[in-house]
């Protein structure tokens, strides 16, 4: 492997880890996603918002932790 590519391997491997390190915690969304299928509105409607909320930040993430090219 020429020096170029294992410059993009460790540049991928540095954005991996970084973004490892700023996901939210995936039993958030399984605990929102618990909520979201009960039959009681309220704690329906809290555990859908906990989703997006999780997605979100997820995608924000990714926004501020781009793979390089």
């Amino acid at each position: 492997m020429d020096q170029a590519n294992l410059d993009k391997l460790r540049a991928l491997r540095l954005v991996l880890k970084r973004r490892e390190n700023a996901y939210p915690p995936a039993a958030d969304y399984l605990d929102g996603t618990a909520k979201a299928s009960s039959d009681d509105p309220t704690l329906r409607a809290a555990g859908q918002a906990q989703v997006q909320a999780y997605c979100a930040a997820c995608l924000k993430v990714k926004r501020d932790h781009p793979k390089p090219v």
